[in-house]
């Protein structure tokens, strides 16, 4: 299939654990350093990784699971 790239990103994470919500950093950087590696984005500096946030989300989610939403921008 053919890679779209895009010119900015932001990653929402939603997740329940019991883990430290900034323990949660490193999947997101994995997640964003694989968009990269893929093609979908140039480079993951601010110009193209525009943001991130982190939300325990303990009402919605089962334990221990995990919701990225990725926003991709022409």
């Amino acid at each position: 299939y053919d890679i779209q790239e895009y010119n900015q990103l932001e990653v929402v994470l939603h997740v329940n654990n019991k883990l430290d919500i900034d323990n949660c950093s490193v999947i997101v950087k994995l997640c964003v350093d694989t968009i990269k590696q893929l093609g979908f984005i140039k480079d993951d500096t601010p110009k193209y990784f525009k943001s991130m946030k982190i939300k325990s989300n303990k009402d919605d989610l089962k334990y221990n699971t995990g919701v990225f939403y990725l926003r991709f921008y022409l």
